[in-house]
């Protein structure tokens, strides 16, 4: 019984150590063919970048990589800047469809021109009262419970329809009536 059990341990191992040796050589196989055609991308980006230099060109990916090589910092500075206009014309969207679904609410809306960046909005109420404030209000207060506004601040007023026209505004939100 001992034999036996002393085999089968010999064969199991053994087993083991053909199955490791199998997938070693696997990986291996993969490893090498990954290096191959690695090598086959990187003779091809050679050869294209050669052939642009010979015409005195750089391609996009060429200059894109010269810039973050030569200024990291303001490559990230850039890349962060994209983001936030991104968030804003998001944001500014996001806003003005609010305010389009308030039509019913709303004689006139603008966003105001603003040298700091934020976005500025301005509305007029068909009727100025406690509950419509209060509607639009809502709207906002949950707004700022993202607590966003530090990064990307959004100002609204609430201007009387009589005031309107002293409002330097960017654009005037079309409410689509």
């Amino acid at each position: 019984m001992q034999k036996q059990k002393a085999s089968d341990s010999a064969r199991n191992s053994s087993e083991a150590n053909s199955s490791d040796e199998r997938r070693s050589k696997d990986l291996t196989s993969i490893l090498y063919l990954l290096e191959s055609k690695v090598g086959d991308f990187k003779d091809e980006i050679e050869r294209s970048s050669a052939l642009y230099s010979k015409v005195g060109e750089k391609t996009e990916l060429t200059k894109r990589i010269e810039s973050i090589l030569n200024d990291p910092l303001n490559s990230m500075f850039k890349a962060s800047s994209d983001v936030d206009v991104q968030v804003k014309t998001i944001l500014d969207s996001f806003i003005k469809a609010f305010i389009v679904s308030k039509r019913n609410l709303i004689s006139k809306a603008y966003r105001n021109r603003s040298d700091s960046g934020d976005l500025s909005y301005s509305i007029s109420l068909k009727e100025d009262s406690h509950d419509n404030r209060t509607e639009i209000f809502t709207f906002f207060d949950w707004l700022y419970s993202f607590q966003y506004d530090k990064k990307y601040p959004v100002v609204f007023q609430i201007v009387p329809t009589e005031l309107l026209d002293k409002i330097k505004f960017e654009e005037e939100i079309s409410l689509g009536r």
